[in-house]
């Protein structure tokens, strides 16, 4: 009986593994029977003894995950396995303390498959850790495990997390998936999720940790981080991931602001592509596709950056029609908005949309239907600029209205001038807002370049500048008490009824014009020149009365000496070529407004006048340029961070202008002399903890060094440093990303700036390694910096390829490295130096030096090299040799031919 039971339970076994072997081939081989299937494995299992089944089902996966590897019949079979154990869970019974209990199987294999996490096969690691994430997953979200197969799950990959292969780290994140919990800020699972986000060195497992990491408010700051990750795919799928789970108003206006500039110039035209062609027209469809609406989701007024990127790419799919017909809504009568509605969004996009529409020649004639008529328009202006907003306090006011009048000025310039009344209206419009006592900040600008369009006599409007700039710094009395003092009773009187018919006729000609009455006009027109006719003669009759001299009192307002200094700042600007007398006119600025600005105690005009001073100085070396200069080097030196900054700007300027020499009594070349040095005098600024002044230091020396002014190598050096820290790289993003534009720069323009770079090579070097161990010298990475050198000297960065002498800058290169290795460095040093050599190219012209080069290399002593040091330097001796054989015969190959031919 015990014989005849044992034949029965083999005899039933192999029945079983006969049934389960063809439904997991079947499965294999058409996976959409999933279904019956399932239910033909679960009828199985029910059939069957537990622990038998339990063996032959876990026979069944080991051999499935051997074949894991690029497998998919291997990954469909166990992928269907994952859904038989999941579907375990939901066939508990409805009492609940049963459907707490996990079904004994799903135990016995999730304790089989954390048993194998170790094994010595990166393979079978990894195909473990992908079943046991598929099983998981496979269970519904109200699925239920018990809290000690849970925490069993969690220490096995908690531990392949850290798996020196990447595959394997990258499957255990997947499997850890659901074991997140974003709302508990202790959570292990969430940290590992972070941790392996940012410092991960593989891209496909901080990949695989942006695709499962969970959706949760306080994870997305690393989710956003991403977008500036080194690998175009993950930058790439961070945006999609944004664009997929987050909406535009669950967003900060810094993240929008973040996630459009960086998106929109990444590097990466995929990723571009997913911005504007995913990610863009998401936002825009969930504002309406209302432009209005879309632009009141950023900050206009701080950064107008983001919304300048959008609406340029917005604009650039729509038709110009279509844009001004989707305006218009946003205006009232007569094209015009009421002062109260006139926020700062609908004031940008007036001047954004009417900016693209005049960029398009075919359809600039589109701007008559979006701008109202000049007149009215400046009307509104004036309106505007007297308005007060109940709802906001002064500060508020201020800067509201500062921001809207820049924008409706700039809006200004786009209006067809030949409507004589309305430019008219419009220059004087301008006049009354430059000689306004009300500061609105930021206006000047806008003010002079809608002037520069209303005003195209170069002439006139300088010498009517300069009144203006006159006329504020030193206001003259009124002139009816100057001349209402010599006068007697009865020619007052007269005086007084003709100047009243003359502003009652002023006001009928401006009533005349804005009704479009113009022959009314034009007879008002006539009748006031007669009336200021006889006002001439009757002031002229008066001549014999002696009158009252008046004393003019310059301002020292700050607000007023401001104004005057923008005012002269923005003119110099805008005009490229001033000659003449509008030179002598300006000239008088310098000592009548500047140089006592530049004394004042006030710092924001001291900033202003040092920044006009450079300005005015670019346009013409006057002889007040050397007699200040003084002054303006000791600000440098001695005044506070924000005049430094603009004293520094001036100085660059004026020395790109007319030269250092000109400028400042120094040796261009960083040698000294006995008033001043110029790598002293600059380099102190390089160090500096302000990161404004340090910024202008970095790109005023960088233009120098472009313009062929400096050519200074110790400078060089250090500018080469500054961009090769790593502190630099995260904490200083703009110095070090400009640092690397001009240095690449630098090393295009001619083989001279490539050689002065070979030299700073040397130099660079020299410094790293003398660096005490607590200098800030020993963060740069000597591969890195050596590296990034060699490229930027090659002969094909050039971009205007020259001749290749035996002046080249990689031998120059090869020197100092070979010198380097013969003071027999260490082992990681060593390694480091061959490598570089191998970077290294030669011309077959520089056969010459090719062999020096090659003699100089045996004073080397390769015992004392890495093995694989040794190999490099080898190799490099070879390609050396190689270069010396091919330079001969192409030497001799003509002389060759010559013999034959004789």
């Amino acid at each position: 009986a015990k014989f005849f039971s044992i034949q029965i339970r083999i005899l039933i076994g192999k029945i079983m593994q006969e049934d389960l072997t063809e439904i997991l081939v079947s499965i294999q081989k058409n996976p959409t029977k999933e279904r019956k299937l399932l239910k033909n494995l679960c009828q199985l299992y029910r059939k069957s003894d537990h622990n038998a089944f339990t063996a032959l089902l876990w026979h069944c996966i080991q051999v499935l995950l051997i074949h894991t590897e690029s497998n998919i019949c291997a990954e469909s079979a166990l992928a269907f396995i994952a859904s038989f154990l999941s579907t375990l869970t939901n066939e508990t019974g409805d009492d609940s303390e049963e459907c707490l209990l996990t079904p004994p199987l799903l135990v016995e294999i999730f304790d089989l498959l954390t048993k194998h996490t170790k094994v010595t096969s990166a393979v079978i690691r990894k195909g473990v850790c992908n079943f046991i994430g598929t099983i998981l997953s496979e269970m519904g979200e109200q699925a239920i495990l018990d809290e000690e197969l849970i925490d069993n799950i969690y220490n096995s990959m908690i531990e392949r997390v850290q798996d020196k292969n990447q595959a394997v780290r990258s499957s255990a994140l997947q499997a850890l998936q659901r074991l997140q919990d974003p709302t508990d800020p202790e959570c292990p699972v969430v940290k590992a999720f972070v941790y392996h986000l940012h410092k991960d060195p593989s891209s496909s497992v901080r990949l695989t940790a942006l695709k499962n990491i969970a959706v949760h408010e306080k994870l997305f700051p690393h989710i956003l981080e991403r977008t500036c990750d080194s690998c175009d795919t993950i930058r790439k799928f961070a945006y999609v991931h944004i664009n997929k789970r987050v909406l535009l108003k669950s967003l900060t206006i810094e993240c929008r602001e973040k996630i459009l500039c960086q998106g929109l110039q990444d590097p990466s035209k995929k990723v571009r592509h997913i911005i504007e062609g995913t990610l863009i027209p998401n936002w825009f469809g969930q504002c309406d596709q209302d432009y209005l609406k879309l632009v009141s989701n950023f900050d206009v007024v701080s950064d107008s950056k983001a919304p300048d990127l959008l609406l340029g790419h917005l604009f650039k799919l729509v038709q110009p029609g279509a844009i001004c017909e989707a305006f218009l809504k946003y205006l009232g009568e007569n094209k015009l908005v009421d002062c109260c509605h006139l926020s700062s969004e609908l004031a940008y996009l007036w001047r954004k949309v009417c900016d693209h529409i005049s960029r398009d020649r075919d359809h600039c004639n589109l701007l008559d239907t979006i701008l109202p008529d000049l007149t009215n328009f400046c009307r509104l202006i004036k309106e505007y600029y007297s308005w007060q907003d109940p709802s906001l306090s002064d500060i508020e006011n201020l800067d509201k209205k500062s921001y809207i009048m820049i924008q409706l000025l700039g809006t200004a310039v786009f209006f067809d001038m030949t409507d004589e009344a309305g430019r008219l209206q419009l220059v004087s419009l301008l006049k009354f807002l430059l000689k306004d006592s009300k500061e609105c900040d930021g206006i000047v600008e806008p003010i002079v370049k809608a002037m520069e369009k209303a005003m195209p006599s170069k002439d006139k409007r300088i010498t009517e500048m300069m009144e203006i700039i006159s006329d504020l710094q030193a206001p003259l009395p009124s002139s009816d008490n100057v001349v209402f003092g010599g006068l007697d009773f009865n020619k007052k009187f007269e005086l007084s009824k003709l100047r009243f018919k003359i502003n009652s006729l002023q006001v009928e000609i401006d009533q005349a014009v804005d009704s479009h009455e113009f022959l009314k006009a034009h007879e008002n027109q006539e009748k006031l020149k007669e009336v200021q006719e006889e006002e001439r003669k009757l002031i002229e009759s008066t001549q014999n009365f002696n009158l009252p001299t008046v004393e003019v009192e310059t301002s020292k307002d700050p607000l007023v000496l401001t104004k005057c200094l923008k005012i002269l700042l923005e003119m110099t600007k805008t005009q490229f070529i001033i000659s003449g007398n509008n030179l002598d006119k300006i000239y008088t600025a310098v000592e009548a407004i500047i140089i006592p600005s530049i004394q004042s105690t006030d710092p924001r005009v001291r900033s202003i006048a040092v920044q006009t001073f450079g300005a005015v100085h670019c346009l013409k070396s006057f002889d007040t340029m050397n007699k200040y200069l003084p002054i303006l080097l000791k600000m440098i030196q001695l005044d506070s961070s924000p005049v430094v900054k603009s004293a520094l700007e001036s100085l660059f300027d004026l020395i790109l202008m007319h030269g250092a020499d000109k400028i400042l009594p120094l040796d261009i070349s960083g040698g000294t002399d006995e008033n001043l040095d110029f790598f002293a005098f600059f380099e102190k600024y390089l160090t500096e903890e302000d990161y404004d002044l340090q910024y202008t230091v970095v790109c005023g020396l960088s233009k120098l060094y472009c313009a062929g002014i400096l050519k200074s190598p110790k400078l060089l050096t250090r500018l080469i440093l500054i961009s090769s820290d790593s502190l630099t790289a995260e904490n200083q993003v703009h110095i070090h990303n400009t640092l690397k534009v001009f240095l690449q720069l630098y090393g295009a323009m001619s083989r001279h700036n490539q050689s002065l770079l070979a030299t700073c090579f040397g130099l660079a070097l020299n410094i790293i390694l003398k660096a005490p161990i607590t200098s800030p010298m020993c963060r740069i990475d000597l591969n890195t910096l050596g590296t990034f050198l060699v490229n930027i000297t090659r002969s094909d960065h050039l971009r205007n390829p020259e001749y290749l002498s035996s002046d080249d800058a990689h031998c120059s290169i090869a020197y100092t490295i070979l010198n380097l290795l013969a003071e027999v460095p260490d082992d990681s040093l060593s390694t480091v130096y061959c490598s570089l050599l191998s970077q290294l190219e030669f011309h077959v012209d520089s056969a010459p030096f090719l062999r020096e080069l090659l003699a100089h290399a045996e004073s080397v002593d390769e015992t004392l090299l890495k093995v694989s040091a040794r190999r490099k330097f080898e190799m490099w001796k070879d390609y050396i040799n190689k270069m010396i054989s091919k330079s001969t015969l192409e030497y001799l190959s003509p002389v060759i031919e010559n013999m034959n031919n004789a």
